[in-house]
C-alpha cells in the first residue's frame, strides 16, 4: 500500500475565513408609500459585506385597506400575489445587469407550478403560496401581511449561483 494513501498524521485543514453569518436589512431609498411605476432600489454599498444570492430574500410587509382607509378583514391572496406587485426585477453588480425578470408574478408563478415539490411547502407558505386545499387567510384581522420571498424563487441566477457577492437589487 502507498504510504501517502493513509497519511493521517498530517494536520486537518479547516477554513475559518468566514466566522459568522448575519441578516442585514436594507430599506429602499424611496418613501414608505409607493405608487404605480415607482422604482424601489435596494443598494448594498458596504465593501466588507458579502451577499449570498442563493440565500437572500425580499421581506415585504404591508397592509390592505379599503378605499376609506379602514382595515380590510382577514384576506386570502392568490398564490404568489405579492410578486404581482412588481413589473420588473433586476439584479445588478457594479452597474452590470446580471439578470432581469419582467412580469415577476407571472413568470415566478409558472416556474413555481412546474418546479416546486411538496418538500418546499414551508418556504412557499412564507412567500405567500398556499396549498390547493388550504383556505386560511394570509392577512390578520387588521389587514397586515408579512412575506419572505426567496430570490431563488424569482431569479434563476440566485438559484444556480452559490458564491458570495457584493450586490445591488433593483425592482420596479
Amino acid at each position: 500500500m502507498d504510504e501517502g494513501t493513509l497519511a493521517i498524521t498530517s494536520p486537518a485543514l479547516v477554513d475559518e475565513s468566514i466566522s459568522h453569518v448575519e441578516v442585514q436589512g436594507h430599506l429602499p431609498f424611496a418613501s414608505t408609500t409607493f405608487n404605480n411605476n415607482d422604482e424601489i432600489c435596494i443598494t448594498v454599498n458596504q465593501q466588507d459585506l458579502c451577499v449570498l444570492p442563493s440565500q437572500s430574500v425580499l421581506h415585504i410587509v404591508g397592509r390592505l385597506t379599503k378605499a376609506d382607509r379602514t382595515a380590510a378583514a382577514a384576506t386570502q391572496f392568490v398564490n404568489n400575489a405579492v410578486c404581482f406587485l412588481f413589473e420588473e426585477l433586476r439584479y445588478e453588480l457594479n452597474d452590470v445587469e446580471i439578470e432581469r425578470c419582467r412580469n415577476v408574478g407571472l413568470t415566478s408563478l409558472m416556474k413555481g407550478y412546474v418546479s416546486y415539490r411538496p418538500g418546499h411547502e414551508n418556504w412557499l407558505e412564507n412567500a405567500g403560496w398556499c396549498a390547493i386545499a388550504e383556505t386560511g387567510a394570509q392577512t390578520d384581522d387588521d389587514g397586515y401581511f408579512d412575506v419572505y420571498i426567496a430570490l431563488k424563487m424569482l431569479l434563476g441566477f440566485c438559484e444556480d449561483y452559490q458564491k458570495k457577492l457584493s450586490s445591488t437589487l433593483n425592482t420596479t
